[in-house]
């Protein structure tokens, strides 16, 4: 009886252990994002001097994108894809594979790489440094 209760035990712990690394996995952003150099301009606002951010309400990288373009001022106009039937035909002609999508210039993002959406907004300047 004292070897099933440690079997049982044991089967609980590595369990657990599986769990809490599949859920870190989940939680853990991508190690990169594509991006992609173009003319987007149709999808720009008319001044061209915001990012265009397509999201899900659901997606936490776009929380995160959300959260890294309020931290460096970067002003965008977000275009939630489960909130407005033209904004995802927008992403579908743009041939959007996954969220967040950023248009900042010249370039579409795709995905999230901290590091990389910071290089390319910086590149189009749009970081004031």
């Amino acid at each position: 009886m004292k070897r099933i209760h440690l079997i049982a035990v044991a089967v609980c712990v590595l369990a657990g252990a599986g769990a809490g690394f599949a859920y870190q996995e989940l939680r853990a952003p991508p190690s990169s994002a594509v991006v992609q150099t173009g003319d987007y301009s149709a999808y720009l606002p008319e001044d061209g001097r915001k990012v265009v951010f397509y999201s899900l309400s659901t997606c936490q990288f776009c929380n995160l994108t959300r959260a890294l373009l309020e931290e460096n001022a970067v002003a965008y106009d977000e275009r939630k894809l489960d909130a407005d039937e033209a904004f995802l035909e927008q992403a579908h002609a743009l041939n959007a594979r996954s969220v967040p999508l950023l248009l900042v210039g010249g370039h579409k993002i795709e995905g999230y790489d901290e590091a990389r959406i910071l290089a390319v907004l910086e590149q189009e300047r749009f970081l004031e440094r």
